[in-house]
């Protein structure tokens, strides 16, 4: 009878351990199925305010309106982000990223190349990732009113992003033309080169000429374009005066 009593026991005592591995492993899985939840969620935020702060800025944008767009419960952006501070830094993050990965993308199409093919490959890859990419285009639209009200944000996107950008440029401009990287005009000329890269990405009107809409309807030749103009200038640029570049009154005026 004691040994049946002792089976019995060790019976029970298996049935329990595979009950609690059974409700572990549903417990893990449900903590699983919710991070995935969350993350979802989370995402889905981010998105949405991204194309809200890009299209009215963000102090017209309401928490509320941001959860109901991504359908999410007006209570997730304090769960996720700690306040509709905390999704904007979010917001600009993801923008950062992207950004990044389009200065890294650019360089490294022309590494090991020589210094104009190296510009040529630059210019391709940065026009190709801003045209014709309706779902980023809200981080133009948010940069831009960055650059009108700038603030902590615009300063962490001018250190992570727009000054590795235009250190590679400048170095870039300096080699094809000949002149020094401390030159004035070497960055007015990488100022222009990034300016027709921003003008040619942007889509004309609907009331634009028909002319002007053939001209910017392939983005290789157009790239081409902008590679041969800027290589032109550059090496031109050593034969223009060189200033001192001040920008003080006096010089202004002529004094």
């Amino acid at each position: 009878m004691a040994g049946t009593g002792l089976r019995g026991e060790e019976r029970r005592t298996r049935q329990d351990r595979r009950g609690t591995e059974r409700r572990t492993r549903q417990d893990r899985r449900g903590k699983e199925r919710k991070t995935r939840q969350d993350v979802r969620t989370r995402d889905r935020l981010i998105e949405v305010a991204a194309e809200r702060f890009a299209d009215d800025g963000f102090k017209k944008v309401t928490v509320r309106e941001i959860c109901a767009r991504a359908r999410a419960n007006v209570a997730a952006i304090n769960y996720h982000f700690g306040g509709k501070d905390g999704l904007y830094r979010a917001v600009i993050q993801r923008a950062i990223h992207v950004m990044r990965e389009t200065n890294d993308l650019s360089i490294e199409a022309g590494r090991g190349t020589p210094p104009e093919a190296r510009l040529r490959a630059y210019i391709h890859v940065f026009l190709s990732r801003l045209s014709g990419r309706d779902r980023l285009s809200w981080i133009h639209k948010l940069m831009t009113r960055e650059v009108a009200e700038p603030g902590d944000a615009m300063r962490v996107v001018m250190r992570e992003v727009l000054e590795p950008r235009m250190h590679y440029l400048v170095g870039l401009a300096s080699e094809v033309s000949g002149v020094e990287a401390t030159d004035p005009r070497v960055l007015r000329a990488v100022l222009s080169i990034q300016g027709q890269i921003f003008v040619f990405a942007r889509s004309l009107p609907p009331s634009a000429p028909a002319a002007w809409t053939r001209v910017m309807r392939d983005p290789g030749a157009v790239a081409d374009h902008i590679a041969a103009f800027s290589l032109a200038a550059l090496r031109g640029l050593s034969a223009t005066p060189p200033s001192s570049d001040s920008g003080s009154p006096e010089r202004r005026s002529g004094r």
